[in-house]
């Protein structure tokens, strides 16, 4: 949105050199100071730079309404006034991340309940647990805020719940946000806060580091309302919601209300991925928290303390929770098969080594299945290990 001098000279021409009075001539240098500022203040906003528009935008209305005051016997300086003070007021309302009816290029940005605070874009670390991204946040509120993403149960004192959130992504993995639960954003300020997660798709690669994610109109939030899940004339086979009912898995997630197994077809109805998702993590976290605290935890060869583990843990058994809602079973073959990737070569090759890798390996992985089986998030014989046998295909 370009700044009109034809706009600036009618204005300032109508008022000043139309009424020649000094009333009027200090009526009209405020209001061309003011037109100055609103051309700055747009310009900013062009240029994504919300808070220097804020600024911008404010001390033109503060010109705009003393000029009004000034032409307090020039009615067509009055009105003139008048209209500028409406056409700041809406620019400055437009001038928001996402909003259509202002020229912005971060078309899609979220907007909270939560007031003042926006989720403008979030980029990759190449990371698939624990610091996963790096996500740009505003807080346009006149207010200190304590974000804090989780919710209400996991979030301390005097901070603000956003909630977990879901990230989708079509080339890359989907995300799940749950940290951090305390970051200090000052008012009228733009921040770009480390976030923790875990990635939810171990059959794609992570975002690089520094690559975008999805747009954030595209994210859910935890704190949104879903509707109540339903099998009601859902069939066997449902292409359209992406869900399915196959009744002869050995392992199936739990579903609140229902005893069916069912299947949810990966990147087909990411509203029901994220509900199930998001209450899965939970259990699964308070479940590491009690277990690291009666020492049922074991410390690894890949990890130093078992308590650094968790979010290693808390990724392995999303992954296997994910697998299973969607068919396709991430199972201890997949898990050996990534960690030796990560290991040299040389290393693995020496067969005292590998013995103790695999020795490693099938320990933490035993951490995993008994955390995914106290937790209560899956249904079935979880002793009886899915396999690919269990794959469903969804034709």
């Amino acid at each position: 949105m370009k700044f009109s001098y034809t706009i600036f000279f009618s204005v300032f021409a109508s008022v000043f050199f139309l009424n020649g009075q000094d009333q009027s001539r200090n009526g009209a240098q405020l209001m061309m100071e003011g037109i100055i500022q609103q051309r700055k203040a747009k310009e900013a906003c062009e240029r994504q730079d919300y808070i220097m528009a804020n600024k911008w935008f404010d001390e033109a209305l503060t010109n705009f309404v003393n000029a009004k005051k000034a032409f307090e016997k020039d009615k067509t300086g009055r009105e003139k006034a008048k209209e500028q003070i409406a056409l700041i007021r809406k620019e400055k309302e437009d001038c928001r991340p996402g909003n259509k009816n202002f020229n912005t290029h971060e078309i899609g940005a979220r907007k909270l309940k939560i007031s003042g605070i926006v989720l403008q874009k979030s980029t990759g670390t190449g990371g698939i647990a624990g610091h996963i991204a790096n996500m740009t946040v505003s807080n346009f509120s006149d207010k200190e805020m304590k974000l804090c993403f989780s919710n209400q149960k996991s979030c301390p004192d005097n901070s603000v719940p956003i909630g977990m959130l879901y990230i989708p992504n079509e080339e890359f993995q989907d995300y799940v946000v749950f940290g951090p639960l305390d970051f200090i954003i000052p008012p009228n300020s733009t921040f770009i806060i480390p976030v923790t997660g875990v990635c939810v798709q171990p059959d794609k690669d992570p975002v690089p580091d520094a690559a975008r994610f999805s747009k954030p109109d595209t994210w859910i939030l935890e704190s949104e309302p879903s509707a109540p899940f339903s099998l009601k004339g859902v069939r066997s086979q449902n292409k359209a919601s992406g869900i399915y009912i196959a009744n002869a898995l050995q392992v199936w997630p739990e579903m609140p209300g229902s005893d069916e197994a069912i299947i949810v077809e990966s990147g087909k109805n990411r509203p029901l991925t994220a509900a199930l998702v998001f209450d899965a993590i939970q259990k699964i976290d308070s479940t590491i928290m009690i277990m690291n605290q009666n020492g049922s935890l074991q410390r690894s060869l890949f990890e130093s303390q078992s308590v650094i583990s968790k979010p290693f843990i808390k990724l392995y058994c999303a992954w296997y929770y994910v697998g299973v809602l969607t068919g396709k079973p991430y199972t201890y073959d997949d898990f050996e098969q990534g960690i030796f990737a990560q290991i040299d070569p040389n290393i693995t090759a020496d067969p005292n080594n590998r013995m103790s890798l695999v020795s490693e390996t099938k320990k933490f992985w035993e951490q995993v299945i008994a955390t995914i089986r106290d937790s209560g998030v899956l249904k079935g014989n979880l002793y009886t290990n899915p396999s690919n046998s269990q794959e469903t295909k969804l034709d």
